[in-house]
């Protein structure tokens, strides 16, 4: 079935939606989507999502290439060490829907990997009762039995592969499969590789998929397609429900770019940090106990002794809202700084000063770094090297 597209761009209105396919989007996004006199801005999110309507709308990013992202998500998550597997297949250009690309390295992958190495089986433990022997004989329970030879039990090794591993890659193509676009890359190559996992359960381990279980030795050959699999599964975001109403491969660049920010300064020997800081605080009204609540700052450094307030925000420009939640952070700590990153170049990097007056004859300033993490980067290595540049730009030299 043939289903009509819509191309359109995060951060950028469009209209000629109906009203089914808005309250659509507004029950799948919520804040993220925007609407004003019918024409609606989706923001922070790129993939695509079929509609009520039945047109597939594929989002876009202005910021990032799809490429971009692929790198991005593979520098972003460290358990997908080997997403930049891209470059080796084929040379990708700016356009195009994530999802897609995904779906069409994750097949190229696994389907490579299974020619070269074949499908990654274990041993099953089977104990049997009867007059055949298959495998060790238990003797000690042929002697109970009076050596009743109609009731020989013995113990065989057979090969299985309903793995942990084989069920991850099994629930992706599962995945691959359900939604239309993704299914349309390679449709026939898609359907032998499922028959291939037909006796696997579709039913990924939650401690494989977040990376806290690593893959065994005899696994090492489809890291790759098991990096694959874990964005297919995790990263979609709204990927569940049937073809009709609840397909989607949604990616939320607004948390993407707060945990590159993170990982930037988590992964730098020139400071110590701590990402999603807390900072607690107390509330009382009237004669009521006080409450304790709980703030998070993104980073929190700690310059020998004194601490550093970091934020992401992807944004193009830098609001007033945002200089006083960094001056309430900074009061908050006891810092004497920040730096805001911002999605873009070194080039448009700059400070803001605040000046305050804690008492008449007293004018403290406080400054803050605005700082761009360059979001085009196809490659690994380029997005090391430019979130560890990041880093170098963030931290206060002696005069601002």
């Amino acid at each position: 079935m043939i289903r009509p597209e819509r191309v359109v761009f995060e951060n950028r209105p469009f209209s000629g939606l109906g009203a089914a396919d808005i309250v659509s989007l507004q029950q799948r996004l919520g804040g993220l989507v925007r609407v004003r006199d019918r024409r609606v801005r989706i923001i922070r999110v790129i993939g695509h999502v079929l509609l009520p309507s039945g047109t597939l709308l594929r989002i876009q990013s202005a910021k990032a290439s799809t490429a971009a992202v692929l790198a991005w998500l593979a520098y972003a998550d460290p358990s997908c060490r080997s997403l930049d597997i891209g470059a080796r297949l084929e040379r990708f250009g700016d356009e195009g829907d994530l999802g897609a690309l995904l779906a069409r390295l994750f097949i190229t992958e696994l389907d490579g990997t299974i020619r070269r190495s074949g499908l990654v089986q274990d041993y099953n433990r089977v104990c049997e009762r009867g007059g055949f022997v298959r495998g060790a004989i238990d003797f000690r329970r042929l002697i109970r039995d009076g050596h009743n030879l109609a009731k020989i039990s013995s113990a065989s090794w057979q090969r299985r592969r309903d793995t942990p591993l084989n069920r991850v890659l099994a629930a992706a193509l599962a995945r691959v499969h359900r939604d239309p676009l993704l299914r349309a890359v390679a449709p026939d190559l898609l359907d032998a590789l499922r028959a291939g996992f037909s006796d696997v359960e579709a039913n990924a381990d939650a401690a494989l998929l977040e990376g806290k279980t690593p893959l065994q030795r005899t696994e090492a050959a489809f890291q790759g397609a098991f990096d694959l699999a874990r964005v297919l599964l995790m990263r979609g975001g709204q990927g569940e429900g049937n073809e009709h109403g609840g397909i989607a491969f949604l990616v939320n660049l607004e948390g993407l770019f707060e945990r590159t920010v993170a990982r930037a300064f988590d992964d730098s020997a020139r400071v110590s940090a701590q990402s999603q800081a807390p900072i607690h605080y107390w509330i009382g009204l009237g004669r009521r106990q006080r409450r304790r609540r709980t703030m998070r700052v993104d980073v929190l450094c700690n310059l020998g002794g004194t601490p550093l307030v970091v934020d992401a925000k992807f944004k193009e420009k830098v609001s007033a809202a945002n200089v006083q939640q960094m001056v309430t952070y900074i009061a908050m700590t006891g810092a004497r700084g920040g730096a805001l990153v911002l999605p873009g170049k070194a080039a448009e990097d700059g400070v803001i000063e605040v000046a305050m007056r804690p008492s008449p004859e007293r004018i403290e300033h406080i400054y803050l770094r605005i700082v761009h993490l360059d979001t085009t980067s196809t490659t690994l290595d380029v997005w090391r090297r430019s979130a560890a540049d990041l880093v170098a730009r963030a931290l206060p030299s002696k005069r601002p």
